[in-house]
């Protein structure tokens, strides 16, 4: 399965540094960026990597910092709904330096959220979803 591929690779030796990350949005506090070659349809989902660039430190587990985070998330473009799949917080900007925190988030505990309109999620699950041609 290829979504287990690309966790496999991020988890473990591809470093989110090197991901193809393109800009795809921000506002005064996260830079957003996605992987366009990264995409994948599953289904009605469309998977997509995400990488947020946060300008001062995020709190994590047990009090510890991030500036980075990169998430695969899928979205069901039909309904405009989105899910978190797993994330991965990094202690430097643009998922660089040591590993904060990591989680794979089983199916029975995805969190599902109607997408806002006019959000930096909105942004990134449109040129996700419209790749597909399900916006």
């Amino acid at each position: 399965m290829r979504v287990g591929l690309l966790l496999a690779l991020l988890f473990g030796g591809m470093p989110a540094a090197l991901a193809g990350w393109i800009k795809m949005g921000g506002n005064d506090s996260v830079d957003a960026y996605m992987d366009l070659n990264l995409l994948e349809k599953k289904g009605e989902y469309v998977l997509s990597w995400r990488l947020y660039d946060y300008r001062s430190p995020q709190k994590g587990p047990a009090d510890q910092t991030f500036l980075s985070a990169s998430t695969l998330v899928a979205t069901k473009c039909s309904e405009r709904t989105e899910a978190m799949l797993s994330f991965i917080q990094y202690a430097d900007a643009m998922g660089k330096g040591r590993v904060v925190a990591s989680r794979e988030i089983p199916r029975p505990q995805w969190q599902v959220n109607k997408i806002a309109g006019g959000s930096i999620g909105e942004a990134l699950n449109k040129v996700a979803c419209q790749r597909f041609k399900m916006w």
